[in-house]
């Protein structure tokens, strides 16, 4: 949570959530790709790039890493690697 204290232009756009509904919304403002990660946990475990085609399993991603707690979900940045 420490980067959303960081300027809105330095860092991509982002909610914190266990709301399936509002991860549909954001996903749709998005253009229709996000990641989505847990809160609590590293290694990259649960983590999901989330494009249009895979909008059928957004629930089943959710349900995945809201297991363990809330939902981090992010604006895509394609330049990041």
């Amino acid at each position: 949570m420490y980067s959303l204290f960081l300027p809105e232009s330095i860092r991509p756009r982002t909610m914190i959530t266990r709301d399936h509904n509002e991860i549909i919304a954001f996903q749709k403002e998005e253009g229709g790709t996000i990641v989505l990660k847990p809160l609590a946990g590293s290694g990259g475990r649960n983590v999901f790039l989330l494009r249009p085609q895979d909008a059928p399993n957004l629930h089943q991603m959710i349900e995945a890493i809201s297991d363990e707690g809330y939902v981090i979900a992010q604006e895509f940045l394609p330049d990041i690697k």
